[in-house]
């Protein structure tokens, strides 16, 4: 009496795979500014894989799980896989950065001077910018008689609101002012109307004058601090 053997050939002879696949991805490095990247698949580290998604590329971070897909011998990064009720589900692409300085026993003169300066590097792929500036100042009047100092946060040269105070002689008084400026893509001066471009460099300052010149004092101290999102619109 005879038995019918199960068919062994897919497992001998595996068929071949088609054009299309579709893998896991394990992010070892990520660079969030350029996209530059490895990951591990199957046992394999790939370098610099193009990704299907590039808003995606400033929120993956090493240990993330990417999906990965197939054509033919080349990869492509489809995107983060995302359990339900994750903490970053809804997470917005950007990137957000910080910057700040100080300076200190500076003199104040008629005219507008920056003395405190930073500086951002605007990411390759971001075409906009959100950017919000504080700067703070402490100013010690030296002069004879009661003076009145200025103080600005521009950013990027560009419009920033002055705050003032009526300091009597011999006096130091704080001084604080604040901007809010949206950069690049669809953005416009408010004072001009005029288009405010991006570039690769975002700078922003403590600026102060005063009513007449004001020699340095070790207790004039400023500073200037201020966060960047940064996004492709």
């Amino acid at each position: 009496m005879g038995y019918q053997s199960d068919d062994l050939t897919p497992l001998l002879f595996p068929p071949a795979q088609g054009d299309f696949g579709f893998h896991q991805g394990k992010v070892l490095t990520w660079n969030q500014k350029t996209g530059q990247n490895t990951i591990s698949m199957a046992g394999a580290t790939l370098v610099d894989v193009p990704i299907m998604n590039g808003t995606e590329v400033p929120l993956l971070q090493p240990g993330h799980v990417v999906g990965m897909l197939r054509w033919k011998s080349s990869y492509f990064v489809l995107g983060r896989i995302i359990v339900p009720n994750a903490p970053d589900i809804g997470a917005l692409p950007g990137a957000l950065a910080g910057v700040g300085a100080t300076n200190l026993n500076f003199e104040i003169t008629t005219v507008r001077e920056k003395v405190a300066t930073a500086v951002f590097d605007v990411p390759p792929w971001a075409n906009q910018a959100l950017v919000l500036c504080v700067a703070n100042a402490s100013m010690h009047n030296l002069l004879g008689t009661s003076q009145f100092f200025y103080l600005t946060s521009p950013i990027s040269d560009g419009f920033g609101g002055e705050m003032y105070a009526n300091i009597p002689a011999g006096q130091t008084m704080h001084v604080s002012a604040a901007t809010q400026f949206l950069m690049g893509e669809g953005a416009f001066d408010p004072v001009t109307g005029d288009p405010i471009g991006l570039g690769t460099k975002i700078t922003v300052a403590a600026q102060v004058r005063a009513s007449a010149n004001v020699p340095s004092s070790t207790s004039n101290i400023a500073s200037v601090h201020a966060i960047a999102m940064f996004r492709k619109a």
